[in-house]
């Protein structure tokens, strides 16, 4: 094991809390992600019947639109956009799914050791500055 000082013993217990709450706010963003696809998922089976509706174009304007009930145009990445039949936009969505909890589960494990490794620093502060009211010496260890 690593001796730390005190003041290193600090700086290391607040970068593990930074890195804690940036990984929370990714888990969040990522919660999210799972929302929109699984409306997106309703949506699709909502129009996958047909029909006109409205959408949306900004500023609280609607457009009105004929929905073709076999077909959608989905955004693959850097710009591309794909006709899809609702099928394959459904096995779409389910690939973007799976990749969004598989990253929440890594991010998960992330947040769990983070924790675990700030409590027991924080742990091994407390102890120190019990230590030092006593004037022993208790090395901090990383």
């Amino acid at each position: 094991m690593v001796e730390l000082s005190f003041q290193e013993a600090i700086a290391l217990l607040r970068a593990d809390e930074e890195k804690l709450k940036a990984y929370e706010s990714q888990r969040q963003s990522l919660m999210f992600a799972l929302q929109e696809i699984a409306m997106a998922r309703s949506n699709l089976e909502a129009v996958s019947k047909g029909g006109s509706g409205l959408t949306p174009i900004g500023a609280g304007l609607l457009m009105p639109v004929k929905i073709e009930k076999d077909k959608v145009n989905a955004d693959v990445g850097a710009g591309v956009v794909v006709e899809k039949n609702v099928d394959d936009a459904k096995a779409l969505l389910d690939k973007r799914e799976e990749l969004v909890k598989d990253s929440i589960s890594q991010i998960d494990d992330e947040i769990t050791r983070l924790s675990n490794t700030v409590q027991d620093l924080s742990v091994k502060l407390q102890s120190y500055l019990k230590s030092q009211q006593g004037e022993s010496d208790v090395p901090l260890v990383g």
